[in-house]
């Protein structure tokens, strides 16, 4: 008698492991930079059509290596499902902490200043460059980061080591990829991303975080106009902002992270610790 064969077992996807993150993170930055090089011999300058091609192509290739291991569902690892009403909320509050991010940055600048030859450069102008500076902070910017860094790494990593260690870890991920780059950028890129990793892993979803970037994006943006007047923000007459706003920004984001909590309490069966596909 023949015996029957064996029914074949679902391959076993790679895990997404801290390595891999890192090896990914310098993948994304080192691209960027090679893509801006490559932009700029071409003659496309270093204005926001460079840095949002070249984030499109070096978001897109890191992605696109890390594809093999994104275990099924893989919306639901990504965090493409429906956040409960509570995480929107929780989004516009916490909007207010770009006034704490921009004091961080204050006193970072403050400790490390910028050089010179950097404070006397002078934005360029025009309907065409707001049009695109516009479209990378508000879009390009927080959709690649957001897929790639919450989306992507920051589940593997909660799974791994429990949700403040791999939101901790991922934000400095985040914030290393554009330290490379920029090293002023490295403070504030970290708080700004514990932020949007709090209210991602709260939500169970990446849509309220691509919210909240997006509108972080749309005040920096209003802020290079001087449009809140508000000292040490967008008013650089100031080196740092006032007590009164900096406590109203931190009541705000308070409220914002309570209701982070309130949307992390399970209404429901909950995912499982390990998704199928994914190796333990």
């Amino acid at each position: 008698m023949i015996p029957s064969p064996e029914p074949e077992s679902e391959p076993k996807v790679p895990p997404i492991t801290p390595g891999f993150a890192v090896l990914l993170t310098f993948v994304v930055a080192f691209s960027q930079v090679f893509c801006i090089l490559m932009l700029g011999s071409l003659g496309f300058g270093m204005g926001p059509a460079s840095l949002g091609i070249a984030t499109i192509l070096a978001f897109g290739f890191s992605f696109r290596l890390a594809v093999p291991r994104i275990p099924t569902p893989p919306s639901v690892h990504l965090g493409f499902v429906r956040p409960a009403p509570m995480a929107w909320w929780a989004a516009l509050f916490l909007l207010s902490s770009v006034l704490l991010t921009s004091e961080v940055d204050n006193i970072a600048k403050e400790i490390w200043p910028l050089p010179d030859k950097l404070l006397s450069v002078e934005p360029p102008d025009g309907v065409a460059h707001q049009l695109g500076l516009a479209l990378v902070l508000v879009v390009v910017l927080p959709a690649a980061q957001e897929i790639l860094f919450r989306g992507l790494l920051q589940p593997a990593m909660v799974r791994l080591w429990g949700s403040g260690r791999g939101i901790a870890f991922i934000s400095g991920l985040n914030a290393l990829a554009f330290g490379l780059l920029n090293p002023w950028a490295f403070a504030p890129t970290f708080t700004s991303s514990l932020v949007l990793g709090i209210l991602r892993q709260s939500s169970s979803s990446l849509l309220p975080s691509l919210l909240l970037h997006a509108l972080f994006g749309g005040a920096t943006l209003l802020a290079t106009h001087e449009f809140f007047r508000i000292p040490g923000f967008d008013d650089t007459s100031a080196p740092h902002t006032p007590m009164e706003w900096l406590g109203t920004a931190a009541l705000l984001c308070g409220i914002g992270l309570g209701l982070c909590r309130a949307a992390a309490t399970p209404r429901g069966p909950t995912l499982p610790t390990e998704l199928p596909g994914q190796d333990p």
